[in-house]
Formats: structure tokens, C-alpha cells, sequence
């Protein structure tokens, strides 16, 4: 700081006076320069003072035995002067003293926080503090028939998941007596270990207390660990994929449907012929593939309702679950709160999804084939969600007389 404002009082004499928005002089000097060499007295004077009494007394403070009572004050101390040399300074300039400022203030408030809170229970606080902002959400539900509610929804979420898999690379074609034949290479055992990280970002239409829209976009970045259990083989590969989706719900019935676009890998057994399919295929690095997306629920979702889904899940269904057939409840609520269980690829699964006073939702997700060596697979997923952005807006008038 004092090598910085001896050479910003040097550099004071070749700019232009109208830069600092106090363009006068005193005594041959900027006004800004009488600033900066109070500045520069003051850090020089605590300087010599700290040196002076540390060659007499090592090891022991001059101002404070407390160390973070001392941090605390410089930073203030800190804080005030920019306050007060806001206006001799240029944006940029004001933005690199902030971004300095900023990482010393978060060191300084974690030690104070540390020094005078409890280990172990120092997650108390916070924790409070979160679930205050959580409880004081509220419900949105249209008041009347001619209007709706409309928000944004913003999610993040993981997913871990483990299963082996037997694969054949395709190699081409060739002639035989049936007509062209493709080749295969030696069947090989490989595990896929895939850890996977997922964002999405949807709006949402609540219509009626039962009748609901949603348009969602996502993605997907995951790596996949792939070990051979035949030979030494293993390497890292990352996949991604972009889902758009939209959805509509009515208390009986629900339809989804999207498409998926990426580097995908699907966890099937069934054994492909087929160049383009999934299954016991080895993706060639980098190569895209197109895959359609289903959702389909019958019965009221507030209490009781089966349903199918075909990769349709959130972060991703690549590498799993690619289908699933199952149950579930809504516990009585309309607001996206869920039970369910049944199969898949991936196994029996549970899922789980609970929102909090409307505005946070909490989702996980359980499968596991309960097998061990290697028919076994398991997976597990979660997510955190966040809607925002809530207006109650008429809803457009179709034409039609009463």
C-alpha cells in the first residue's frame, strides 16, 4: 500500500487535475496530494513504529496482543480510506482497491468468526440464518380463474454412478451371403465409473390449482473413468449434453417430452447390430448423438399416480437411468413435492423431491440393482433448486364468447 501511494502522489503531477473530480490546488499540490502524503506519513510512521518495537520486544505486538483484534481494525481502517478516497480515484482503480479489499475482509471475518465461536457447532449460525430466509417464503396459487402465476426456476445438481458393461467396437461392413454384414471387435469388459455435474434453467406456468406448464433447458458435464477387467486398458473420458424439454400437467394426466444432444454413453446389455444405436457400442470419441426424451403420468399427482419415463432425469440419464416404470404420491400437495419408487436400468430406485415454502426445492435419487460383481449398478443423484422471479399475470383470452 505505501510503494502504491508514493508513486499515485508522483504520477498526481502529470495528470490532468479534472480526473480526480477536486481539480484544486493548495500550496502547489493537489488536494488529492495533500490526501495521498497524509497517507503516506501515517503507513510510513506505523511502519518505523512496528519495526522499532519488534527489534526491542520480538515476538510481542505493539498496538494489540490479540491479533485479530488488530486485523479487524486494519481492515476498517482499510475500508474507511477508500470510502474517503472514492472520488480521487478512477473506476478501474476504485475496482482493483475493492477486489484487493474484498479477499482481506473474508480472511479477517472467518478468523474473528472462528475466535469467538465454538468447533463444532460453528454451522449453527449459518444454518439458522438460512433456514430464516427459508421459512419466511411463501405459497403462490392464481387467486381467480382469469389470471395465472408465472416463475423462473434455476437448479443444480450431481449425480455418482457405477456399472460395468460388455462392449463390441463396430468396424464396418462387409459382403457376405446374405448381403453386408457388420464386424465386431473381441468382446471386452470395461467399468464406467461417472462423476457428473448438471445445471438447468426452466420456466413455469401454474395455470389453475391442478394445471401446470414447464419449459426447461439443461446440461451436462461428467467424466467417466473406464477400466478394462480384461487387460491393463483405462483412460479418462468427459461427456456432455444439452436437454430442452417442456412438459404439461393436469391433475389426471401428464405428458413430457425433449430430446437430448451430446457425447452420450447409456448403460443397455442389449446387444446392438446397429452402428447408430445404443447398447454394446464403444461412442467414438467426440461423436454426437440424438436422443429422444418421454414422460408419461397417469393419475392424480397430488395422491397417487404411475408413470414412465424414458431419459428423462435430472442432472442427466446418461449414463443412467435410461428408463424407468414406477409409483408415487404428492403427498397430499400441488407444489411439486414427490414419493416415488420403481424400476429401472439402473435398478430399483427412490426418489425424493421436497420443496421448501415454495421457493427451494431439495430433490434425491436412489437405484441400485442389489447385485454384486458385474451385474452390479448403483447410482445416486441429487439436486438443489431455487424459483424466483414470481408475477400473477392475466391469462390471454382465446376469442370465444361466453
Amino acid at each position: 500500500i505505501l510503494l502504491y501511494v508514493v508513486f499515485r502522489f508522483f504520477s498526481e503531477f502529470f495528470r490532468d487535475p479534472a480526473a480526480n473530480f477536486t481539480g484544486q490546488y493548495l500550496w502547489g499540490l493537489k488536494y488529492v496530494q495533500w490526501g495521498i502524503l497524509a497517507g503516506i506519513l501515517f503507513f510510513s510512521l506505523v511502519i518505523w513504529l512496528k519495526e522499532h518495537y519488534h527489534k526491542i520486544n520480538p515476538g510481542k505486538s505493539l498496538l494489540f496482543k490479540e491479533s485479530n483484534v488488530r486485523n479487524l481494525l486494519l481492515a476498517g481502517l482499510l475500508i474507511m480510506l477508500s470510502w474517503i478516497g472514492r472520488n480521487w480515484f478512477e473506476p478501474m482503480e476504485i475496482m482493483t482497491i475493492h477486489a484487493l479489499l474484498f479477499p482481506a475482509i473474508i480472511a479477517v471475518s472467518w478468523k474473528v468468526y472462528k475466535r469467538f465461536t465454538i468447533r463444532g457447532y460453528r454451522w449453527v449460525s449459518p444454518a439458522i440464518l438460512l433456514l430464516g430466509i427459508i421459512f419466511m417464503s411463501q405459497t403462490y396459487i392464481p387467486e381467480n380463474d382469469n389470471e395465472k402465476v408465472t416463475y423462473t426456476e434455476f437448479g443444480a445438481g450431481g449425480m455418482f454412478s457405477t456399472y460395468s458393461q460388455s462392449v463390441r467396437q463396430y468396424e464396418g461392413t462387409g459382403s457376405g451371403c446374405m448381403g453386408p454384414l457388420p464386424y465386431w471387435s473381441d468382446e471386452d469388459t470395461l467399468k464406467y465409473s461417472t462423476s457428473l455435474v448438471g445445471l438447468q434453467l426452466s420456466y413455469h406456468e401454474i395455470k389453475s390449482k391442478y394445471k401446470r406448464f414447464t419449459f426447461r433447458g439443461a446440461g451436462f458435464l461428467a467424466m467417466d473413468n473406464v477400466s478394462s477387467l480384461d487387460n491393463d486398458y483405462e483412460c479418462n473420458e468427459m461427456t456432455f449434453g444439452l436437454n430442452p424439454y417442456l412438459q404439461y400437467d393436469w391433475r389426471y394426466f401428464g405428458f413430457g417430452t425433449g430430446f437430448h444432444l451430446g457425447s452420450l454413453r447409456y448403460a443397455e446389455n442389449d446387444v446392438s447390430y446397429s452402428k447408430m444405436a445404443v447398447g454394446e457400442w464403444e461412442n467414438k470419441k467426440g461423436e454426437f448423438i440424438f436422443m429422444p426424451q418421454f414422460h408419461m403420468r397417469i393419475g392424480p399427482y397430488d395422491i397417487f399416480y404411475i408413470e414412465a419415463n424414458l431419459a428423462n432425469h435430472f442432472p442427466s440419464s446418461s449414463p443412467m437411468p435410461f428408463y424407468m416404470a414406477g409409483i408415487g404420491t404428492g403427498l397430499g400437495k400441488v407444489n411439486g413435492t414427490k414419493i416415488g419408487t420403481g424400476i429401472s436400468d439402473a435398478g430399483y430406485y427412490f426418489q425424493a423431491i421436497y420443496p421448501i415454502k415454495e421457493k427451494y426445492v431439495l430433490e434425491a435419487f436412489y437405484a441400485d440393482k442389489f447385485k454384486s460383481g458385474l451385474d452390479a449398478r448403483r447410482m445416486f443423484s441429487f439436486g438443489f433448486h431455487y424459483r424466483f422471479n414470481f408475477k400473477t399475470v392475466p391469462k390471454k383470452k382465446s376469442g370465444k364468447s361466453n
